[in-house]
């Protein structure tokens, strides 16, 4: 097999002979060889994408494996990752490659097993995105709560309302609840009450008989009947109208709906889970919804917290949104940390709804490299940049932290976390700028 013209290999390694047998052995395979003896400077260089594998010397004092790694997910996600350690360093290998690294070689070895590993490795190899629980990404302590009462109350009969902003995935904490029930083998049947006019809501949950209504020329089933032994869920309940609620209050109190009519009932036997992003109490008490419709629904609560209370899961859900589409388009599509800081400043206002939808349009203006600050909304990047006028509000020790922070901040931004770049930019010591990261609490993208 003729390897000529093959990807890159980028070596992390100090600038002595070691490992030459092995560089000797992958150049003579026809690999593109590239030395790097400063791990800040590699970060420039993963986010070209064009790295078959990157070998990394975890010998080395100034390389933190866990750090490079996340770093070559995000800029190089199809690159092979490949570690060296001595014995001394075997445990941090063995954890590197639970975390994603393909393999790890402790001296003295065999460079041909290290060549026929890139080798054979698939030319584009796109991490596996994270499935969280039951399609629920994230592991905050925010939503740890959530997630407890989820699996509490899911082999439950119990009446749920789950409560939350629009886009928070309140309708995945439903199908989530019905996963993990009795029920699962049996229907889950989604209702979005704003979305089913008036006039056509109560046929559509209880069903009608032939004549009810103009345009009635047959007997339908509703999707109470059909969801028999499983789950409805009505997304928007705060929606429906007085005369909905109190036939959606009779199925709650007796288990037996009447089809628009007809003057026999059926029974229905079905879980209702229910979910809205609006005040069901306030709505009570202005005489907008019934009080003992509230009291029916609001058996066991369940509150999903908006995104910008879970910063810790925005990384993750990218990474998730950044690999379902690499597999849709068969292309590997990183980020670059710069545009991730950004996404994890922003607030969030649409959810997780909007995060996915600005993933897919960065995806699609970045072309064939990673997503950059570039690719995001105008206003994901303006709103990351604290209002100069708020300084004059501040004493002015605090004026002047705020200040440094946003300075230091936006000019590792431009050096993509490059400190020692960044140092130069601001034309002051590597050492000061440190200093000024530490003062500030803020931490750099090599440490």
């Amino acid at each position: 097999m003729n390897a000529k013209h093959k990807s890159g290999i980028l070596f992390l390694k100090n600038g002595d002979g070691r490992f030459q047998t092995l560089l000797d052995a992958l150049q003579h395979r026809g690999y593109a060889v590239e030395s790097v003896a400063d791990p800040a400077g590699a970060a420039g260089m993963l986010a070209a994408g064009r790295y078959r594998a990157i070998i990394a010397d975890l010998s080395r004092h100034d390389l933190d494996g866990a750090a490079l790694l996340h770093e070559a997910a995000a800029r190089s996600p199809h690159s092979l990752f490949i570690c060296i350690a001595g014995l001394e360093h075997e445990a941090d290998a063995k954890a590197l490659v639970k975390q994603g690294a393909a393999a790890y070689f402790i001296p003295p070895f065999d460079s041909q097993d290290v060549v026929s590993l890139i080798d054979h490795a698939p030319a584009h190899r796109t991490p596996e995105p994270p499935q969280g629980f039951c399609g629920i990404i994230g592991s905050s302590a925010a939503i740890a709560p959530m997630l407890d009462l989820i699996r509490k109350v899911a082999d439950a009969s119990s009446t749920v309302l789950i409560t939350g902003e629009s886009g928070s995935g309140k309708e995945l904490v439903a199908r989530a609840i019905h996963e993990n029930s009795r029920r699962v083998r049996e229907p889950f049947v989604v209702v979005h009450c704003g979305a089913i006019p008036e006039s056509l809501l109560e046929s559509e949950l209880f069903g009608h008989e032939r004549g009810a209504f103009t345009g009635a020329y047959s007997n339908k089933q509703g999707l109470f009947q059909s969801a028999r032994g499983g789950t409805v869920f009505l997304d928007e309940i705060g929606e429906i109208t007085p005369a909905t609620q109190v036939k959606l209050l009779r199925v709650l109190e007796s288990g037996v709906a009447r089809p628009v009519g007809s003057v026999r009932d059926d029974a229905v036997d079905v879980r209702v889970i229910a979910a809205t992003n609006r005040d069901l109490k306030d709505l009570v008490r202005r005489g907008n919804f019934r009080g003992d419709l509230f009291y029916r629904l609001n058996v066991f609560p369940i509150h999903v917290p908006p995104l910008r209370e879970r910063k810790e899961d925005i990384a993750v859900l990218a990474r998730f949104f950044l690999g379902r589409i690499s597999r849709d388009r068969d292309r590997a599509i990183g980020i670059e940390p710069a545009a991730e800081r950004l996404l994890c400043e922003y607030s969030w206002p649409g959810n997780i709804r909007e995060l996915e939808n600005v993933i897919e349009r960065a995806s699609i203006l970045c072309g064939s490299g990673p997503i950059s600050q570039t690719h995001l909304p105008r206003e994901i990047e303006t709103s990351a940049k604290p209002a100069s006028r708020g300084l004059y509000d501040l004493p002015f020790k605090s004026a002047r932290l705020a200040f440094r922070r946003s300075y230091v901040e936006q000019v590792l931004d431009r050096c993509n976390g490059n400190v020692a770049r960044a140092a130069r930019v601001a034309g002051m010591s590597r050492a000061y700028f440190y200093e000024i990261l530490n003062k500030t609490g803020m931490k750099s993208q090599q440490e």
